[in-house]
């Protein structure tokens, strides 16, 4: 039984065939123990084991296998090898050992069946971790009952709910009286509503009752939240009837859910009179369930604009003490955040602290975002200062959108103010912090203040790594001052600092190329080949940047021979730099022979490189061509972009083609495409006469004519109404 277990499953057990596979393995695949020896030495029986497992690589399978005859070793320290190998990413090699130690007797345990599959879903192999494990049920080798629901879990990490539930189903059948846990249960219900199969979730209710594990509120909560997001509302109202008729209590969240989908729906009256069932449930619900209710209608209010709803819950707070008012302050400054209106958030902070409430750094983070988002980066620095005073540090995503936007806006100042108070934080990396900061000066064009930095990096105790030297580099090059940059590439090569590596050189052969120094930018990635470093294709692309920049067209193509030659293949950051550089150069012939040979057949190609090509055929004046490449694009299953598609039309339009911009205009709707404000503003240059831009302006109008909705005045006034 044992020898033909393999033929169902290659990979599980092994038949004595895997010995002969094992012998000839290539050296990817076979044996490599030697860290086992730290794992299980403490566990061998004698220092005769150790030599064996010590010469498992050198001596290959067949003479291990010889030598095993004679030391033997119990299951504990084979379970600790197994489990070893899984953590070490060597799962292919676990199972060999596994296979070979069943051929001696060894019985398998459930910690075995854990470690294996856990090591297979650590690599993303989903799809085989579900295929061995329901070989193994299938096998009899039944896991006990908290393993199965370990491994249940993890299964549910791959995305597959059909599958994890045909696992989860033998396990039922092999193990007398076992339930998955609800848990488990519920992750599968909310995968399945991910993905649309709301009927294959509603059934998988109906299997719990069927082997006694009876659903819970948060399986059915999970169902209506999924139901209620796509819009499928009567046939959540379904599932919440059968909810209540199977005695399952609603909890918070469920009514807030129903709550928000009654706004949405515009039944505002039926929905208010549900809040008042939200509020009752919630002086005897779970506090955790009060919190997350008040959150989602909170959030869902604000998302559908009913913020005079918001307004209300704020000043009545008809939840009363069963949601902390700190909290529920907060859970209305990230919604109106979330939405965009961020300040109004900054004003509830006000509010907050007017009434005597802290508020919380999640309230802060916040608003400190959106502000940086909408480039508000001073009235930002002065809700910061504001929340310094209560005690307040942002986290490092806050700090770093912060010191990027004072540094572009030149408030250096100010910037170093916040690295200041973030190097005083207990719990930060230090060095972190002030990489962050030197990539922010970047913005600067100011060598002087990266080098400033750096000093005070060392008078800080934190030494430059490589990161904070790439970034260094990468500054000076930004500034053109690219021999400071080499300066500071020779000492890393010398030693003086850490080691230098791809990306260095990088840096500074874009830096190079970008001036024109093309030959020295040849020269540098020749020396880094010879100094063992391997260029990638960012590396090559800089290069021929250059050279196309200065029409130096031949050695770029040398330069993709030896791009080939080493293994790389070309980008389509490579395919567009060339492109352009031929049309540059007046070679459009060129161009569209580097296309149709290079470009088209390796499928490496996107919307950049298609535009490229078209943008030089409507230089030229060649629409006619440039449109048939298109739909030769579109034919072999390419979709382009609005940008493609103005471009054509902006080359009907200089020739004064007025039917064929239409045309293409037309095209791009077919496709799917809607007309930004480029193309309306393209197409404006074919009407002279005031009455025909009024006839586009009223087509501009009709396209993007948008629902009315309330103005952010009217927000405003409604949440200074808080006050």
């Amino acid at each position: 039984m044992v020898l033909n277990c393999r033929m169902k499953a290659p990979g599980f057990f092994s038949a004595s065939s895997f010995v002969t596979a094992a012998i000839n393995s290539t050296p990817k695949t076979r044996w490599n123990l030697g860290f086992i020896r730290r794992a299980i030495s403490s566990g061998m029986r004698c220092n005769r084991n150790v030599e064996v497992i010590s010469n498992w690589q050198s001596e290959g399978l067949s003479k291990l296998i010889d030598k095993l005859e004679d030391t033997g070793g119990d299951n504990v320290h084979w379970g600790k090898a197994i489990h070893s190998l899984c953590l070490e990413g060597k799962v292919d090699d676990a199972f060999q050992l596994l296979d070979h130690l069943r051929l001696k007797g060894y019985c398998p345990d459930s910690l075995n069946l854990s470690s294996l599959i856990h090591g297979l879903c650590q690599e993303s192999r989903y799809k085989d971790a579900h295929e061995q494990l329901s070989f193994a049920l299938k096998s009899n080798w039944v896991p006990d009952e908290r393993t199965c629901n370990v491994l249940i879990g993890r299964l549910c990490d791959a995305g597959m709910p059909a599958e994890t539930c045909k696992v989860m189903g033998l396990m039922v059948a092999a193990k007398e009286g076992y339930a998955p846990s609800h848990v488990n249960y519920n992750k599968l219900i909310d995968l399945f509503c991910k993905q649309g199969k709301f009927s294959d979730a509603h059934m998988l209710i109906s299997r719990m009752r069927e082997i006694g594990c009876s659903p819970n509120e948060v399986s059915y909560t999970t169902l209506i939240n999924g139901l209620y997001r796509v819009g499928r509302v009567d046939y959540a109202w379904k599932v919440f009837d059968e909810m209540c008729q199977r005695n399952c209590s609603p909890n918070a969240l469920t009514y807030s859910i129903l709550i928000t989908g009654l706004f949405m729906q515009m039944r505002v009256v039926e929905g208010r009179k549900l809040m008042c069932k939200l509020w009752d449930q919630m002086r005897t619900g779970d506090p955790a369930s009060n919190l997350a209710a008040y959150s989602n209608l909170v959030i869902g209010f604000c998302e559908e604009g009913f913020f005079q709803e918001v307004s209300r819950l704020v000043d009545d707070m008809p939840q009363g003490e069963h949601v902390p008012y700190g909290f529920a302050y907060g859970a209305l400054v990230y919604a109106l955040c979330k939405v965009g209106h961020v300040n109004e958030g900054a004003r509830v902070i006000y509010l907050m602290r007017r009434r005597g409430f802290i508020p919380d750094a999640v309230s802060y983070n916040s608003v400190i975002h959106g502000l940086c988002n909408q480039g508000s980066f001073m009235r930002a620095h002065q809700v910061l200062g504001e929340g310094i005073q209560s005690g307040y540090t942002p986290s490092e995503p806050t700090y770093k959108v912060l010191v990027d936007g004072l540094c572009k806006m030149g408030e250096l100042d100010k910037a170093k103010q916040i690295l200041d108070l973030m190097l005083q934080k207990s719990t930060v990396q230090r060095s972190r912090i002030f990489n962050i900061f030197l990539y922010a000066l970047c913005a600067t064009d100011n060598p002087s203040e990266l080098l400033n930095m750096m000093i005070t990096m060392l008078q800080n105790g934190s030494t430059p790594d490589i990161f904070a030297l790439n970034t260094v580099i990468h500054g000076f090059c930004k500034a053109g001052q690219v021999d400071e940059a080499k300066k500071v590439l020779d000492d890393m090569r010398m030693g003086n600092v850490c080691v230098p590596d791809v990306i260095t050189f990088s840096i500074v052969i874009r830096g190079l190329s970008d001036l024109g120094r093309t030959d020295e930018a040849l020269e540098l990635l020749h020396e880094m080949s010879e100094s063992g470093y391997c260029p990638n294709v960012i590396t090559y692309n800089a290069v021929i940047r250059g050279l196309c920049k200065t029409q130096k067209i031949d050695k770029a193509f040398e330069l993709l021979d030896e791009m080939a030659h080493n293994g790389l293949n070309a980008d389509s950051v490579t395919f567009t730099t060339v492109i352009d550089g031929l049309c540059e150069a007046g070679q459009l012939d060129k161009a569209l022979g580097f296309w149709h040979d290079i470009v088209k057949p390796s499928k490496s190609r996107n919307d950049f490189v298609y535009t490229s090509l078209l943008r030089a055929l409507c230089k030229a004046g060649k629409l006619i061509e440039a449109c048939g490449l298109l739909n030769e694009i579109v034919k072999d299953g390419c979709a382009p972009g609005v940008v493609t598609y103005n471009v054509l039309i902006d080359g009907a339009c200089k020739l004064g083609l007025k039917r064929e911009a239409y045309r293409i205009l037309n095209q791009m709707r077919e496709h799917n495409l809607s007309p930004d404000a480029v193309t309306w503003r393209t197409l404006n240059q074919l009407h002279d006469s005031q009455g025909k831009k009024d006839r586009l302006f009223k087509l501009e109008q009709q396209e993007f004519a948008e629902d009315k909705r309330e103005t952010l005045a009217d927000i405003v006034r409604r949440v200074y109404g808080l006050c």
